[in-house]
Order: structure tokens, then sequence, then C-alpha cells
């Protein structure tokens, strides 16, 4: 109904605003001219099941899976893949994302299946993508060298080329599918265990396996290196396509994440030889113990000789740094490249990237970007050598990934027993030079000079955004790695932290700037999570005391605008509540110490604060209606008075859009979107109101308007009474419980409502002793004044409430 339909023409609006990839040359031109069929569509043409109709079923170990699932599902999507190339030539609007996710399931599952056979599924994959013959690799970098032969059987070179770039695609992502499973930013399972063991269990299956795995990971790394260095040369070219470059740094963070630098010891297969054959291979793209006990050397020219697997480190380091400087403005290659910086934050990798020189030259880089004069002058920059530059064009997002991987490196090496830190101090003082020094010094340069005022505002909140994503990453990472030193580097940042709010504090607010303070704020705080330090909590809270004004300055004016934009809206809205949801757990959970700040004051202000910006229709947004709600109970279970005495002071009307929002959450929202959390809000306010108890905390409430329970009350009947897919009976019964509870009056006058509006004189009669019972019957007797509410008690009003939705439903409905 008109819900799904808002829902749709949200998501259209976020599509259109969402800014889309920009194609390579050949992908941007339009010719609208069909392409001849390829006589040649096969990935390898020993896969193809007509020419190979009789497989040796002896190589299937599962005999459950058809052999010829795989090499049907290669050939279709490679022929897939060619019409689509061709198709986007004359496509007139951008649908890159339609049918994406389907198609990446069934590649997993697919491969999947070819797991079953991995030795011949990986001579498969490592012939089709690398083959001499039919490989699309060779096929695309003969293209490139511009090799007549490889644009025959296209109408133009401009059709060869999108045919090629889009099976290059498809042979990247089955290699990525194939090798390795999802994983969320940590280490993934190696995916062939009980494949090989099933295989053979004397380790000949395995080691044949393994040398293979071996080859195609070398083969892979060699082509994206071989892609990058044409990216740092020419980026312009038609032929980089950042398609495919999202694609490598996709299937290398995959890769990167269940096979580089792991340790052998933690090894989870039952098969012995396996394992052993696993623990082999890890050490050729790893380093051992007593390297790991080596300090690292901070010379970003040093060419000592390193194990491979640290080379391949930094290899992905400088990858994962030039697919966000050369490409600076691709959001899905940026994210890819991002998630691969995230690898580098578990694991060893921390203890090992110090040892990589380009490590070294990063830290310096980065400092040196934040140095450089604000407004950046003349941004002329070009070359394939890293500069400071480079990292100013970056986006805020980029900056920040970059910022958590090199904190969660120098966190390590500084930790006592967690890295070797150097005997001569340069890591404390390469510290200060790249990530602590540099931000306080940017920061500054706003407080101490007229630079907010004289320069156009949305480069002065592209420098906050940038400054919040840096101080919000590097907090992330100094946390991620196992560091004691974490402690020390997430002190010197939140001094930085509070500088940052007092930039924002000079400058008008808008949507931009305040998002990007609250979620600075919100990662520092998750960051502090893990740490229990004192120091780091109370800089929290009094930078958010700080960043309070400044929302509600930017409430101020929304407020006078006529017209308001609920994207807008929700832009500011939402990282202010998932800050304030996070702050409030941690206080509810951890009872920080603010200092001089009185935390319960600061949630219920920022609380009171956001009300007057949500409407139902922004409630029906998942992720704003979940931040919005867990605040709401954590508010009401940890600082009701405060809560109670602030609504109070606001007046009666407040108190109503308060609880109305509440009772919204609970009938009407996604349960898994804030509906449990507003349920326990009405029913730690149905304790805090008590009947009988004027030291409740809501009873002051109630003083300005008693009806104010009743109301709330009805509306829950309501809902369950009119609406046939109302199914919230069970998880509302707690609450409504406790509200009859605190105001049984109320509740009579709900049911004297709720019965006078029949007007069939048998349904009143009906509905009236349906009321009865739900208060009086089951070992329930709320009828004749407070009861002891407990976990039994709770159980059989659920029952009765159960028991009492379906009964008056089945009269009410009848005509």
């Amino acid at each position: 109904g008109w819900h799904a339909d808002r829902v749709a023409q949200q998501r259209r609006r976020r599509r259109r605003r969402r800014p889309q990839p920009l194609r390579c040359g050949a992908e941007r031109r339009r010719t609208g001219a069909a392409a001849e069929p390829n006589p040649n569509l096969n990935l390898n043409p020993d896969l193809n099941p007509k020419r190979n109709p009789n497989p040796n079923p002896n190589l299937n170990p599962n005999p459950n899976v058809n052999p010829k699932v795989f090499p049907a599902y290669v050939v279709y999507r490679l022929e897939k893949a060619t019409a689509e190339g061709v198709w986007s030539l004359a496509a007139d609007e951008d649908d890159e994302d339609i049918g994406a996710a389907d198609a990446a399931d069934q590649m997993q599952t697919v491969c999947a299946l070819g797991r079953a056979r991995p030795r011949e599924t990986c001579e498969a994959l490592v012939s089709g993508v690398f083959g001499d013959d039919a490989g699309v690799v060779p096929a695309f970098t003969a293209l490139v060298r511009g090799g007549a032969a490889a644009a025959e059987g296209f109408p133009s070179p401009q059709a060869a080329l999108a045919v090629r770039l889009e099976r290059l695609r498809i042979g990247l992502e089955l290699a990525g599918h194939f090798l390795a499973d999802d994983f969320e930013g940590e280490v993934a399972d190696f995916p062939f265990h009980a494949e090989l063991a099933a295989a053979g269990g004397d380790g000949a299956v395995a080691a044949a396996f393994f040398e293979l795995l071996g080859n195609f990971s070398r083969a892979i790394l060699q082509f994206a290196d071989h892609e990058l260095q044409r990216l740092r040369q020419s980026p312009g070219d038609e032929t980089v396509s950042p398609y495919i470059h999202e694609t490598l740094a996709w299937l290398v963070a995959r890769w990167a994440a269940t096979y580089l630098c792991r340790d052998a010891s933690a090894l989870t297969g039952d098969n012995a030889a396996v394992n052993e054959r696993l623990a082999v291979f890890y050490a050729t793209f790893g380093a051992d113990a007593s390297f790991l006990s080596r300090p690292p050397n901070p010379d970003p020219n040093a060419a000592a000789a390193l194990p491979p697997g640290v080379e391949v480190l930094g290899f992905l380091l400088r990858a994962s740094y030039d697919w966000l400087a050369g490409l600076p403005h691709q959001p899905a290659l940026t994210d890819q490249a991002m998630a691969l910086l995230r690898v580098f934050t578990h694991g060893d990798r921390p203890r090992l990237l110090p040892h990589c020189p380009f490590f070294w030259r990063l830290l310096e880089l980065h400092g040196a970007a934040l140095a450089l004069p604000f407004p950046t002058p003349g941004l002329a920059h070009s070359g394939a050598a890293p500069h400071p530059q480079q990292i100013v064009r970056m986006a805020a997002a980029a900056r920040g990934g970059l910022a958590r991987a090199l904190a969660a490196a120098v966190a390590t090496a500084l930790s006592k027993g967690g890295g070797a830190a150097p005997a001569d101090g340069s890591m404390e003082q390469r510290l200060g030079a790249a990530l602590v020094e540099p931000l306080m010094h940017r920061a500054n340069m706003f407080l101490e000079g007229d630079a907010p005022n004289s320069t156009p505002l949305p480069l002065v909140e592209a420098e906050v955004e940038v400054l919040g994503g840096i101080i919000g990453g590097a907090a992330r990472g100094a946390v991620e790695a196992p560091a004691t030193g974490a402690t020390q580097l997430v002190r010197g940042i939140g001094v930085a932290l509070g500088l940052v709010v007092r930039v924002a504090e000079r400058i008008s607010p808008t949507e931009r700037s305040v998002a990007a303070v609250m979620t600075m704020l919100k990662d520092f705080c998750e960051a502090t999570n893990m740490l229990f330090d004192a120091d780091a909590d109370a800089k929290l809270a009094t930078a958010a005391a700080a960043a309070l004004p400044v929302f509600k300055r930017y409430h101020a004016g929304r407020s006078a605008v006529a017209a308001v934009n609920e994207d807008e809206d929700e832009d500011a809205l939402l990282p202010c509540l998932e800050f304030m949801a996070v702050l409030s757990a941690k206080d509810l959970y951890n009872s920080i110490d603010g200092g001089s700040v009185d935390l319960g004051a600061l949630l219920v202000a920022g609380l009171l604060e956001a009300l007057p910006l949500l409407s139902p229709e922004l409630l029906l947004r998942p992720r704003l209606a979940a931040a919005f709600y867990r605040l709401c109970e954590d508010v009401c279970e940890g600082h009701l008075a405060r809560l109670c005495a602030a609504l109070a002071a606001g007046g009666a009307a407040g108190s109503r859009t308060f609880l109305a929002m509440l009772v919204h959450g609970a009938t009407e929202t996604d349960f898994n979107s804030g509906a449990k959390s507003a349920c326990c809000s009405l029913e730690a306010i149905g304790g805090g109101a008590l009947a009988g108890s004027e030291n409740a905390p809501f009873r002051v409430v109630i003083n300005l308007a008693p009806d104010l329970l009743g109301q709330c009350m009805y509306g829950i009947v309501e809902k369950m009474l009119l609406y046939p897919s109302f199914g919230r009976a069970d998880s509302i019964a707690s609450a409504l419980l406790m509200l009859i509870r605190a105001d049984p009056g109320g509740f009579s006058l709900v049911c004297q409502r709720a019965i006078g509006q029949q007007a069939d004189v048998q349904k009143k009669q009906r509905l009236s002793a349906a009321f009865e019972r739900l208060v009086a019957s089951n070992g329930v007797n709320l009828a004749n004044g407070p009861v002891r509410v407990d976990r039994a008690t709770k159980k059989k009003f659920r029952e009765n409430l159960r028991t009492f939705v379906l009964d008056a439903r089945s009269f009410l409905q009848q005509a």
C-alpha cells in the first residue's frame, strides 16, 4: 500500500542522488551498434559440456554434485557478459545495480559446487583466466596492446573493448568466489578443508592443489600489479576501467583475508595431511615468528630482504593507496579499497605493516597532507609518485580508512610485547608527526585564524568532514589490533576530537557538518568501549557536551525553514541518534565517568532536541527508527527521573508527542528496527508511573496531563482491534501490563471508549466480557488494584492478551 510506495519513492530518490561510477572512455560511448555473435564465448573450450559430454565421474568426489554445473554456468555467464558488454554501448540509463546481488549469489553457489572438485575446478579457472588460448586476461591485454586480431568479430573497437572488459570482470569475480568466502573485515576460514580431505587422505591431492593455488594467487597479484602500473602512468586511458579495478580490489581483499600472513597454529581442519600442506602454503604468504620479534626499519627507502608475506602486504598497502588516489571519485572502488585496508587491522598484519617501507612513506604523506595550508592552493600535482596532494584529493571516508590502518599498526608497535618498537624512539616521533600533532595543528589553524569566516562554507564543511573521518578511523584502528598502546594513541586523538568540535561551533551548522561531527563522535565512542579508560571517556563526554549546541543550532535553523526536506533531516538526525544511542549504551552498561559533564542530562537533552525533527514518515526508515528507539530505551531505563523532569518542564504537548512516538514504534515500525526498544520504553514508563506512589518519577508528567497513559493505552488497543495484520500482542504485552497497573482508571476509560464505538449491542456485550477476561482471569487480577509483576504474571497476561485479540477480532470483523 502507501507504505511500500513511500519506501520505493525514497529508494528511487536516493538512487538518483547517489553518485554513479564514471565509466572508461569506451564504456561512455553510446553507439547503438549491435554486435555479431562471438564464436569464442567459452572461458575454456574444454569446459563446454557440448564438447565434453561424458566427463569422468571419478573426478568428482561428491557423487551428488553434477560435474557439468560449474562449466555450464561459466559458459552461460560469459555469453551473458558478451551480450551485456555490447548492450552497455546502446543503453540509455545506468542499470548496473539490477540483478547484481542475484548474480553474486549465483556465483557463490556455483563456485561452492565447483569446490567439490578443487583441483580440477582450479585448473579450469587458471586456464580460463590466464590461459594463452582462451584466457580473459590475455585477450584483454592483447586488446590493450592494439592487436588487430583482438577486435575481430565485433562491429567496432569500442564494442570489442566493452566485451573484453565485461568478460574480464566476470572471470575475476568467478576466481574471487572460488578462492574465498565473504568476510567482515577480519580473517576468513580456509574454504577447502573438507573437499581436500575427501579427495585423498595421503595428501597428494592437497599438495597438487596447493601448488596450483599458489600459482593462481601469484598470477592474480601480478595482473593487479600490471593494471596498477597502467593506472599510475595513464589514468585517463580508455582501457583503464574503474569497474575492473573495483573487481580487483574486491578479489585481493577476499584473498588477503583468507591467505595473507595467517597463523599456521590456528588451523581448524581435522585432516592432518591437509593441515600440514596448508601450514606450508601459509608460510609462502606469511612470516615466521622470529621475524615478528624484529624491530622495524623506519626508513621508507630501505631495501632489506623481507619475507614473501610482508612483501605482498606492502604491495597491497600501496595498491590500496593507488586505488584511493588514482580514482578518488569512484565510491564503489573506494569501498573495496577500504575493505582491503580493514583486512590489515586484524591478525598479525598490524605487527607486520611497520616492516613495509611504504608504511613509513604513507605516514609521512599523511602528516604532510594535514600540514598543507588551507584552502589548499593549486592541486596540480600529477605523476605516478605518491604526493600529499593526492591524499588531499581523497574523500573523507578514504582518508579515514588510511588512518585506520596506520593507527592499528602504530598502536601495535607502541605496545609492550605486542610488537617491537624501535629502540631509539623513532616510532613515537613519527606517530606524533603523522597522526596526532598534524590533526591538532590543522584544527588550531581554524580556531586561531579567520579561515571559517573568510572561506566559502562548503570548503570548511569538507575540512570538518575530513578531520572527523581521520579521527574516527584512527580511533577505530587503534583498538582493532590487540595492543596495549591503543590507550596512548586514543588519548592523543581525544585532544584533537575536542578541537574539531570547536571548529564546527564556529561555522553555520548544516546537515553535512552535523553529520561529520556526530559520526566522528560515534566512532570515537565505539573505540573507547574497548578501552575502559577514564581519560578518554572524559574527553568524549566533554566533546559530546560541546557538540549538542551545534545540533541545537541546526534544529533552530531547520525550524525556520518553511519547506522541510526529509532527506536532509535524516542526513543530520541519523548520525546524531546513532551517536547518542552508542553513548547511552556505554553509560548504561559501563557507568562511565563524564567528569564535569552530566551524561544523563546530556542524553535527555539530545533526545528531546531530536524529537521535533522526527515524523512518522522518517520513523519508517529502519536505521533511523532503530537508533531513536534504542536511545529511548536506554534513557527510560537509566535516566527516567531526568527525562520526566525535562518532559514536565516542557509542558504536556511535548510529553504527548514523546509517548505518541513510542506507541507508533511499538505498533507500526519493523520489529527489528525499534519496536522491541519502544515496548521496553513503555514498560519502563509504566513502572515509573505506578499508581499510588507519589514519588514515582513519571507522576510529575501525569499531573500535567492525567489522561496521558490512557491515550497511550488506547492507541495500543485500537491497533490490536482494528488491524488484522497486527501480530505484536506477545511483544507488547509486558508494556501494556505495566501501563494498566500504573493507571487502572485510565484503562477503564479506554475500555468504555472502545465499547461505546460499537453500534451492535451484542458486540458491546462480548467486547466488555473480553476486556474483563483480559484483566481478571488466568491468575491475573488487575481490576482490584496493583499486583506484583513477576515473570509468571507477565506470562499469564501475555496468554490473556493473545486470547483477547483472537476473540475480539472474531466478532468485531463480522458484518
